[in-house]
């Protein structure tokens, strides 16, 4: 993958230069960890380089699912005055954003707050950095109805930690059941929408089903996690023992 600068810098010798970067391709494979890019295609003497932030905001061409539900979306246009639907419609058509939610009347009539999510190198739903929450804010102050003001924001979101107690079955290695049930965790928080409560039960279902593993105890949370139509649970720090959860002292 291969990236190019968008704008022009100067380092001076026993320096450091921040250049913004930007994908030659579009796609989410332009989307990598930290310290990831440390390669120039062409060496230039005593100068390195690397990506100190995740690189995030690639998408991939829109699929017919989310064009059929855009379409659908734009019955609720703005034609006679706009609801909530139509805001979270129009900020959808913005590159970049993963999902969104509008509230009306959030500072009384006439008033709308839109909270935009991304997506960031792993595919997970994430609170849109500031400059896209500049480029929505920008865009619907272009579309939006008469009198109507308009609010972009990043939302607020649940950083949950999960803390499992693991017994593996004897034919099977630990160290590999591990790293499988740290993976069924991690799918299980990606899949959690805008608004949904983590539900303990189908945590713990959702570690049992990985092959090899004979019992599991959520130690972290204890009980259910719930949330607003407007938040988002995320999964913070994962952590997994042989030793009975109660009395472990764990290094995340």
């Amino acid at each position: 993958m291969e990236f190019l600068t968008t704008e022009e810098k100067t380092v001076i010798g026993g320096s450091y230069a921040d250049i913004p970067v930007e994908a030659k391709n579009a796609g989410e494979e332009g989307n990598v960890e930290a310290g990831k890019v440390i390669y120039l295609p062409q060496e230039i003497k005593n100068i390195a380089i690397t990506n100190p932030n995740p690189i995030a905001g690639g998408t991939e061409e829109e699929d017919d699912d989310n064009l059929r539900k855009r379409i659908v979306l734009r019955w609720y246009g703005v034609a006679y005055g706009g609801c909530e639907e139509s805001f979270r419609s129009m900020a959808l058509e913005v590159t970049g954003v993963a999902e969104a939610q509008a509230v009306a009347c959030y500072m009384g009539p006439g008033t709308v707050k839109i909270l935009v999510w991304s997506r960031n190198e792993v595919g997970s739903l994430v609170p849109a950095s500031d400059t896209l929450v500049e480029t929505v804010q920008d865009y619907l102050d272009e579309r939006k109805p008469i009198c109507t003001k308009v609010l972009v924001a990043q939302p607020t979101g649940i950083l949950q930690d999960v803390f499992v107690y693991l017994e593996v079955e004897s034919t099977y290695t630990y160290a590999v059941i591990s790293e499988n049930v740290k993976a069924a965790v991690m799918a299980f928080f990606d899949d959690l929408d805008v608004g949904d409560d983590l539900i303990i039960s189908k945590l713990l279902a959702a570690c049992m089903a990985v092959t090899g593993v004979k019992d599991i105890k959520i130690g972290k949370p204890k009980d259910n996690v719930t949330c607003t139509a407007l938040e988002q649970i995320m999964l913070g720090r994962v952590a997994i023992t042989t030793k009975a959860w109660e009395n472990q002292y764990v290094t995340w």
